[in-house]
């Protein structure tokens, strides 16, 4: 049986934890400069906030991956 991804989170949500951090993410894009006339492409920085400090681990849980 084949499940699509929409139904194998709504499962994990179903048994997952109510104290998951929901964790934001962000990608930052910079075009890499030039060498020899020809561009290597782009750069990503991610990014994981959960809004919380250093101490406190970013989860991405069934909750963070539905966002």
């Amino acid at each position: 049986m084949s499940r699509t991804l929409a139904e194998i989170l709504a499962r994990a949500e179903q048994i997952g934890s109510d104290a998951e951090r929901l964790t934001e993410v962000s990608c930052a894009r910079s075009p890499l400069p030039a060498i020899d006339g020809v561009s290597p492409g782009v750069l990503g920085l991610i990014t994981l906030d959960n809004g919380e400090d250093h101490t406190k681990p970013n989860t991405f849980g069934p909750r963070s991956a539905r966002r």
